[in-house]
């Protein structure tokens, strides 16, 4: 329960902080969430006396549900990212590797951005991000090369 003012509830308030902090971390993982939206119910003044429900002019309040969900296609899209990425460290580091199905669509976003036929997706610009590459055709042509996918003629 949270109130505001303080008070019995002001321990609640770690709560919200938990869930903020907790929803910064997640965030840096590249998942998306939903926000859930909160319940908040009023204490009746009546049960406390006319001055008891009532801390510092703010009424008592009590809050329920509400956080983050993550989205499941967000979730998919996650795992193949951090999937292809694996992938391509081993590629790079001269290692054979065979292709998860989940990899090929981020794959081939990668490969149409490097030939200029398609700008280049948000998620093939997060993979290239992630090995300090720029999110451009230059940037996904170096990875590609650097994985041994393509070669130079």
């Amino acid at each position: 329960t949270l109130e505001a003012g303080g008070g019995a509830g002001a321990a609640g308030g770690g709560v919200f902080a938990q869930r903020v902090a907790a929803a910064q971390l997640l965030s840096e993982e590249g998942i998306l969430f939903k926000r859930q939206s909160l319940d908040l119910a009023a204490d009746k003044a009546d049960d406390r006396g006319a001055a008891g429900g009532e801390v510092c002019g703010w009424r008592a309040a009590a809050v329920s549900g509400g956080g983050f969900k993550a989205l499941q296609r967000a979730q998919a899209v996650t795992r193949a990212h951090a999937s292809l990425r694996e992938s391509l460290v081993a590629a790079r580091g001269g290692e054979a590797i065979s292709w998860a199905p989940s990899e090929l669509q981020l794959l081939s976003e990668l490969e149409m951005a490097a030939i200029g036929v398609s700008a280049t997706s948000s998620a093939a610009a997060r993979l290239l991000e992630s090995f300090e590459l720029p999110a451009t055709a230059k940037g996904a042509s170096e990875l590609l090369l650097s994985a041994g996918l393509w070669v130079r003629e």
